[in-house]
C-alpha cells in the first residue's frame, strides 16, 4: 500500500535527520482518500497504520494495516480480528 511505504520512507528519514521518529511530518489521507494514515511512533519505533474511510468501509475484510519500523505487518477486519494473512499477500 503506497501510503503506508511512504509514510515509512518520510519517518526513516525524519529519524536519520534527527535519531527520532517521533515529530515527522507526513499526509493523514491516502492519494486516493480510501484511507486515512495514522502514526504511533517514539524514539526508536513506529507503527503506521491506514484505516478505511469512506467508499473503503465496504471491505469489511481488511479494514486496517499496519506496519512497524521492522518491516512487520499485520490487518484486521471491522470486527478487530486479525485478517493479516489474508489481506497482505506474500
Amino acid at each position: 500500500m503506497q501510503a503506508l511505504t511512504t509514510t515509512q520512507s518520510l519517518l526513516e528519514q525524519n529519524y536519520a535527520a534527527s535519531f527520532t521518529y517521533s515529530g515527522a511530518s507526513f499526509s493523514t489521507t491516502s492519494p486516493q482518500g480510501y484511507y486515512t494514515i495514522s502514526v504511533a511512533s517514539g524514539t526508536t519505533s513506529y507503527t503506521v497504520t491506514a484505516t478505511a474511510t469512506g467508499l473503503q468501509l465496504q471491505d469489511t475484510q481488511c479494514a486496517t494495516f499496519s506496519i512497524d519500523q521492522t518491516g512487520t505487518k499485520s490487518a484486521a477486519n471491522s470486527s478487530g480480528a486479525t485478517t493479516t494473512t489474508n489481506c497482505w499477500p506474500q
